[in-house]
């Protein structure tokens, strides 16, 4: 029953995106319903205890260099003139390649932060 439930839940988030950024046309809104609840709402389905407060120990991480990678993209856009579609490969290829370097140094400096 998770399962569908976090399917329903990401659906929802994903359509009311769309539908509130393309026919509402309210990207402001759009960014704040895209924002915060896949990671917040996902703490429903993490058993509580250890594994809770390690999934938000590394959630704080990954969304600090979701806020990189999203300078990066408006830098793109705005000074590097790149096509939406550049900017945004460009703004998830640092965003993977950063997640992996927090992974790796992480695991070799402070596995402890990594799992419970």
């Amino acid at each position: 029953m998770q399962l569908w439930l976090s399917f329903l839940y990401g659906g929802l988030l994903v359509s009311g995106i769309n539908y509130v950024s393309n026919t509402l046309i309210n990207p402001a809104l759009a960014t704040i319903i895209a924002a915060a609840p896949i990671g917040i709402l996902s703490v429903f389905f993490i058993q509580p205890g250890l594994l809770t407060d390690c999934y938000v120990r590394n959630y704080i991480a990954t969304a600090c260099i979701h806020v990189v990678a999203a300078l990066l993209l408006y830098s793109f856009l705005r000074y590097g003139r790149l096509s939406k579609y550049m900017a945004v490969g460009l703004a998830l290829t640092s965003w993977f390649v950063l997640q992996g370097i927090k992974y790796g140094l992480l695991g070799v400096y402070a596995p402890e932060f990594l799992h419970p």
